[in-house]
């Protein structure tokens, strides 16, 4: 059968094989990021995109990234860092570290399962964040009011 100019003719081609689609999934990921950070950026020269925000929304869609195609867990290990004090199980208590198994579960829903009582609860990235900016902003809002009395 013909085909029309610059298209594969795939009549012949068992549906349940994936070699097509394998190089391609790796393409789209990094696509799509693109495609959101551009996005942020339009965005951002319309109105004021607040900071934390612009870098919430880099931490999670490179941490999904990484859980998917990456064999690096560093995106991971800078979360369990940051929030290690905060992250302990509602029930049982017990301090969790998110994993490389976990990590696209809680990067794209913001939930994660407890390993030792296995109760699924939610880390909320995006407030932990937020919080995080509007301390640091507080400090940064306090020194700029400073530097402005003494230029006057």
């Amino acid at each position: 059968m013909r085909t029309e100019d610059l298209n594969l003719n795939f009549i012949f081609k068992n549906p349940n094989d994936t070699d097509v689609y394998e190089g391609v999934y790796f393409l789209l990921g990094y696509l799509l990021m693109y495609l959101l950070f551009l996005e942020v950026g339009m965005i951002g020269r319309m109105s004021k995109i607040p900071e934390w925000h612009a870098k919430w929304i880099a931490t999670a869609t490179l941490g999904a990234f990484e859980s998917v195609f990456e064999k690096s867990t560093n995106m991971i290990d800078h979360v369990n860092s940051a929030f290690e004090e905060m992250m302990a199980c509602v029930l049982c208590h017990e301090r969790y570290r998110i994993t490389a198994q976990d990590a696209l579960e809680f990067f794209a829903t913001e939930h994660i399962r407890c390993q030792a009582c296995g109760t699924e609860q939610q880390l909320p990235l995006f407030w932990l964040m937020s919080r995080f900016a509007s301390d640091e902003s507080s400090k940064d809002e306090g020194r700029g009011s400073e530097e402005e009395l003494t230029s006057v």
